[in-house]
């Protein structure tokens, strides 16, 4: 491939078959590395190419998970602020006045406020005006909140939410999936870097052969390394296949870009005239019917094109609602009914024990 360039002037690869002389020239997609130009002569550079992954699509949001993703952390943590605000100011209120007994307890307080905030049959207080100007407060903050939770829930059911995708580096870095290719020059250029973000990539990067990226990549749940062409067409391996290629999303932003350029000795005679016809190739729209070529020749059509038109989602026709819908309530049923018969047995149990302590 690209290869290796040694201390001792050796090395392999196109940079090796150069360095040790050859080759006159070395043009593959290289990069101006910085390692290289210690060693070898730069051309002008004749093309930008980009380096982006492929990442797995962002799997759809199990629908019984939406009835917590109604509202952000945020928001459920200043409502649980509210709730409890008003359950003290309540406890206060009954604790202070000539109320029954059981209105002057915590547990029934908790349950009243509780049913305001879930709109139901509740017992408001009205002893004095402060207290009808409270009530009524919370009352219409309840209203607004639970109609608000109730079109975010419904609108759930009509477009289905999705996870995250993964469209920036810093998304990339966060999700720490590995990614891969086939060679180490796809990190070259970020090894220098002391970002962070950055060191954290290339850990997650891997080297594996062709063929065991084509069985990883069939597995899918990892990130594909790949180029992204000056004129927008993408540089893929032969591993992403037609088979596979609907398990990946292609991501917005490059992990970086570079100027790529031909290698020569530092003592090539020719690298004026060979400039030169970079430029005239370049100036007269070469290059862009050349990547037109190659991409017919060696790039499947249908690979490019889905991999270019990955942000689209399918259509979500109508479908009548099932148990999947339901489970986030009879988790929240499930979960009671059993709280309730744990009580129920200490309870019992408590009862026996203090009425054997009483006999004995």
């Amino acid at each position: 491939m690209w290869g290796t360039i040694h201390e001792n002037k050796t090395g392999n690869g196109v940079m090796g078959s150069v360095i040790e002389r050859k080759a006159d020239v070395g043009a593959c997609a290289m990069s101006s590395w910085f390692h290289s130009i210690k060693h070898l002569r730069f051309s002008k550079a004749f093309l930008r190419g980009g380096v982006t992954c492929l990442t797995p699509k962002p799997e759809m949001i199990m629908p019984w998970k939406t009835m917590v993703l109604v509202f952000t952390d945020t928001t459920w943590f200043l409502i649980l602020i509210t709730f409890g605000l008003a359950v003290t100011v309540y406890f206060a209120i009954a604790r202070t006045s000539n109320d029954q007994a059981k209105y002057r307890s915590l547990v029934w307080n908790v349950l009243n406020v509780l049913s305001i905030f879930m709109l139901q049959s509740t017992h408001v207080r009205t002893r004095s005006p402060s207290e009808v100007i409270l009530s009524l407060a919370l009352l219409l903050f309840a209203l607004n909140l639970c109609n608000i939770y109730t079109s975010k829930n419904a609108s759930f059911r009509t477009i289905p939410p999705y996870k995250n995708p993964i469209d920036t580096i810093d998304q990339l870095a966060e999700s720490d999936i590995t990614w891969l290719q086939a060679h180490e020059a796809w990190i070259s250029s970020l090894k220098l870097s002391e970002n962070p973000t950055i060191q954290n990539l290339i850990s997650n990067f891997k080297v594996y052969q062709p063929p065991e990226l084509l069985q990883m990549a069939n597995e899918g749940g990892i990130g594909l390394a790949i180029g992204r062409l000056q004129n927008g067409h993408l540089m893929l391996g032969s591993w992403i296949t037609v088979e596979n290629v609907h398990q990946y999303r292609l991501m917005r932003q490059d992990l970086y870009y570079e100027y790529e350029v031909a290698m020569a000795t530092k003592t090539w005679p020719l690298m004026d005239q060979f400039d030169e016809l970079i430029m005239r190739t370049y100036e007269a729209g070469l290059r862009y019917f050349q990547e037109l070529q190659v991409i017919y020749k060696h790039s499947n059509y249908v690979v490019q094109t889905t991999l270019l038109n990955s942000h689209l989602r399918a259509p979500n026709a109508p479908h009548a609602l099932g148990v999947m819908h339901l489970m986030g309530g009879f988790f929240i049923h499930g979960v009671g009914t059993m709280a309730s018969v744990v009580v129920f047995l200490v309870e019992k149990f408590t009862i026996k024990f203090r009425s054997v302590v009483q006999q004995q």
